[in-house]
């Protein structure tokens, strides 16, 4: 949204980090995207069982997560399509299917 506002998207990482918008998963994230690299960071087999805990977790207390939900229905997928168990994961095959800005 702010690349489409005409901000430089380094410019937005570098306010944001240093806000309270900031996190762990933010900052070692963002510049991967910033420099395009999409290489996967972990296993398929690892984000399947994180993503499992995660919504079993959210559905005893009620909390619905739509977006984890339709992430943890891709992962399935990427497992069957794995040749090798390191794989992007569905969100990073969403990133690096996006246009670099500028």
């Amino acid at each position: 949204m702010g690349v489409k506002a005409g901000l430089d998207p380094r410019t937005i990482y570098d306010v944001v980090r240093v806000s309270t918008g900031t996190s762990y998963a933010f900052e070692t994230g963002v510049p991967k995207i910033l420099a395009r690299d999409f290489a996967p960071g972990g296993t398929v087999d690892i984000t399947y069982k994180d993503q499992e805990l995660e919504t079993a977790f959210a559905k005893q207390l009620g909390v619905p997560l739509l977006l984890a939900q339709s992430h943890a229905a891709a992962l399935p997928m990427a497992r069957a399509a794995a040749s090798t168990r390191k794989t992007a994961s569905p969100s990073s095959r969403c990133w690096s299917a996006l246009p670099a800005s500028r």
